[in-house]
């Protein structure tokens, strides 16, 4: 018997040997369901983080950044404010023109103040308005319990994905088996804002008590995505 028999034969068996294992785990392989289960969540935010800058001019006469800081702080505690939570971001100095023949070092201070509801965001930018301070924004929204939130939001998901399973799977007189394969395809938040750019312009009529400086914020919304795959009958 030459080589090329021996060849031929040896690859017939290995066929063969393959499309039998083939058939068996096929004969072993139980019937399955695969569901995606979503949830959405939301939640007010407790976190409203606002930026404000203080910067001094080019005249002789302007308020030092030392200053401006010092009436910063107060009028924020005047107001209720948690100062507590002001930071300092960012600090610059540049060598500009402080009169019309001198020069002098001008100053700039970034500070983020975190504060917990639009009422004090509102009461900040009030005070920022007394003091004429333009340069300032809300950045960004959070919860300081997020992260219980996205875990909320994962059960509820494959809490949502096995009722679906269930219910299919009842419609055809069928029960539903152990889950198979479990994968998280999804979750995060999504802070959204509501008058995030508040208009400095409106400031003194917001002060004056005719329209409110911070209304309200959306929600924060937590959403979640689970694939799941469960065996058909028990």
């Amino acid at each position: 018997m030459n080589m090329k028999k021996y060849f031929n034969i040896a690859l017939a068996s290995l066929i063969l040997f393959a499309t039998t294992q083939l058939t068996a785990q096929n004969m072993d392989t139980k019937p399955f369901i695969e569901i995606v289960g979503k949830s959405e969540i939301k939640v007010i935010p407790n976190q409203i983080f606002i930026s404000i800058t203080l910067s001094e001019n080019t005249e002789k006469s302007s308020k030092s950044i030392e200053i401006q800081e010092q009436k910063l702080l107060a009028e924020l505690k005047k107001s209720g404010v948690n100062t507590e939570k002001l930071v300092i971001a960012d600090a610059s100095a540049y060598y500009g023109k402080s009169g019309w023949l001198s020069k002098d070092v001008v100053k700039s201070k970034s500070y983020e103040l975190e504060v917990s509801s639009a009422t004090e965001a509102g009461k900040t930018f009030e005070a920022l308005s007394r003091l004429n301070i333009k340069n300032a924004r809300i950045t960004r929204t959070d919860h300081n319990d997020i992260d219980n939130y996205r875990k909320q939001a994962r059960i509820e998901a494959i809490k949502a994905a096995k009722d679906k399973a269930s219910y299919m799977l009842e419609a055809i007189g069928e029960e539903l088996g152990q889950p198979l394969f479990i994968n998280e395809q999804n979750t995060a938040h999504r802070p959204q804002l509501m008058y995030a750019n508040v208009r400095m312009d409106k400031a003194e009529s917001a002060y004056r008590g005719e329209t409110p400086m911070v209304e309200s914020f959306k929600e924060i919304l937590i959403t979640s995505s689970i694939y799941t795959k469960w065996q058909i009958g028990k």
